[in-house]
């Protein structure tokens, strides 16, 4: 497993926890494809609407991976996800 932190600050990712830095697992595809359904979501409809697996956790790694960012109150693709994705 490779070494690798990202971002994982509170205030720039919401939805981290110790438990899930810990994991420091990827984010692949098969969980990438959950992705475009949280886009432009604030944190509160991002935890209520979807599962722990389908939401929190791929707004962390998405975050975390560079995928997406916190951008006023609200989960939005980065430059690195518009480039794979288009």
């Amino acid at each position: 497993m490779m070494n690798f932190i990202g971002v994982i600050e509170k205030d720039k990712n919401p939805f981290s926890c110790e438990s899930w830095v810990e994991h420091g697992l990827e984010f692949t595809e098969g969980r990438r494809k959950f992705l475009p359904a949280l886009l432009g979501k604030d944190e509160r409809t991002i935890r209520l609407k979807f599962s722990a697996n389908d939401g929190t956790y791929i707004a962390f790694l998405a975050i975390r991976r560079g995928y997406a960012q916190w951008v006023d109150g609200k989960l939005e693709a980065t430059e690195k996800w518009l480039k794979e994705h288009r």
